[in-house]
């Protein structure tokens, strides 16, 4: 099972996504993809940890296509922390923005995800409705991640928004 789960800054997509894998005693990995670049990630990675505390989840730092490559998915359920992070560390992260090859590698890890573990739930930012102008390699990421969305959503078991800690199914109905 896929489920996709997007939702704004703050808005408790993390901890619905974190409650609806709970349900498995099964072995539970969380992937997480964010790097401690500065204060603000340092907080948001201990903010999430404590979150998580208790869960069960045995917890895989995994912030490029390399280590998630490295994976074995086969027969668990994966909690991967999250889209918009780990396309940043691709296209951002290498020293030189070769587009299409950073692409191909988040396209790649996402379907080894998605072809091996039971249950996958991606966790992933609603970062295109600020109706901001930005720069050409912001721009470039935002269409990127929205084409990343839809691959992903049309793979998926489910697909849901949330907001303010409220589930919208978009895709499918977990209730």
């Amino acid at each position: 099972m896929v489920t996709l789960v997007i939702g704004g800054s703050a808005s408790g997509k993390s901890e619905y996504a974190e409650n609806l894998l709970t349900q498995f005693n099964e072995e539970k990995v969380y992937m997480a993809t964010m790097q401690p670049f500065g204060p603000s990630a340092d907080l948001r990675i201990a903010k999430h940890r404590v979150q998580r505390a208790g869960k069960g989840f045995d917890t895989v730092e995994a912030p490029t296509t390399l280590d998630i490559k490295q994976i074995d998915p086969e027969g668990k359920h994966i909690l991967f922390e999250d889209l918009p992070n780990l396309l940043a560390n691709e296209l951002f992260g290498r020293g030189n923005m070769d587009v299409q090859k950073s692409f191909e590698r988040v396209i790649l890890s996402m379907q080894h995800l998605i072809d091996g573990a039971d249950d996958l739930i991606i966790v992933t930012g609603d970062m295109c409705s600020d109706g901001c102008d930005y720069g050409e390699e912001t721009d470039i990421y935002l269409q990127l991640l929205g084409v990343l969305h839809h691959a992903i959503a049309a793979q998926a078991d489910y697909v849901i928004e949330v907001v303010a800690g409220l589930p919208n199914y978009i895709k499918g109905d977990l209730l």
